[in-house]
């Protein structure tokens, strides 16, 4: 299975194989909505995971900087490709794709990771 790499490239959000390039939307609508930092609060339990490098429990993504490190698979560029470029979402503030694409980030990341509970 391939995955998709984000891209980054005049303010616009791709996510590519080698051989399709998907656009995503306006970075800046994404950073609007999920804030220049994420942070992602860990239980005492939680934070006995060895590669939690946090002693308050607070992780925080810097989301400018993290989104060109991801990458997705079929499943998640799928939901978001069903989703129109054009037009406005529910909220009206971005295009109905780049919300979706907002929104399943912030699910994953609520989620910590753990995708049976998206």
């Amino acid at each position: 299975m391939e995955r998709y790499e984000t891209r980054l490239e005049g303010g616009r959000i791709y996510l590519e194989t080698s051989e399709e390039r998907i656009e995503v939307g306006e970075l800046e609508d994404v950073v609007s909505e999920l804030g220049e930092t994420f942070e992602i609060e860990y239980d005492e339990h939680q934070r006995t995971v060895p590669w939690l490098e946090t002693d308050e429990g607070t992780l925080t993504i810097n989301v400018r900087e993290t989104l060109p490190t991801l990458s997705f698979d079929d499943e998640f560029v799928g939901l978001v490709v069903d989703a129109p470029l054009e037009g406005s979402s529910e909220n009206g503030e971005m295009p109905p794709r780049t919300a979706v694409f907002t929104d399943l980030l912030r699910k994953i990341w609520e989620s910590k990771g753990n995708l049976e509970e998206l």
